[in-house]
């Protein structure tokens, strides 16, 4: 099974994404995770792509294909994967297809979670007892569904 995951931010990916890790028993694979860490140990991949997501830029496609391709080629991905924020643009997604293709896997389930209103916010508080002085707390606000009446 090959799932490609979206959505936006918040909108429930990582949830998802460990939950049908769990039960297929494949990998998830995040390419922001990936870039992180490829700057982070300063890799070639990483250096080039440092400087790019430092002005806020989008890391070139070719670049991006030839890491997750590497990724998915791993063993533990023999028997599917999620890939998490990959494809994000056509070109990559023409690729993807094609590589699939070629390398006679599945075609992917795709998943896209959209969340119109958030379903809890969390909201970081500093707190005003003086024993938690400058403590940061989390705080769930409920989910109260939006009134349908019209007045």
């Amino acid at each position: 099974m090959i799932v490609l995951l979206f959505g936006a931010p918040g909108s429930g990916k990582g949830t998802q994404s460990r939950f049908i890790s769990e039960r297929r028993k494949i990998p998830t694979i995040s390419t922001g995770d990936m870039l992180r860490a490829e700057c982070r140990d300063e890799t070639v991949v990483g250096l080039a792509a440092k400087s790019v997501l430092a002005k806020g830029g989008l890391v070139e496609d070719e670049l991006v294909n030839a890491m997750v391709v590497h990724r998915i080629t791993e063993p533990d991905c023999r028997g599917g994967f999620i890939l998490d924020g990959y494809p994000r643009t056509v070109p990559q997604a023409v690729f993807l297809s094609q590589f699939l293709k070629d390398s006679a896997l599945p075609s992917p389930t795709v998943m896209h979670l959209d969340v119109p209103i958030p379903v809890k916010r969390i909201i970081t508080a500093h707190s005003h007892k003086p024993e938690k002085a400058g403590t940061k707390t989390g705080v769930v606000l409920p989910y109260r569904t939006p009134s349908t009446e019209t007045t």
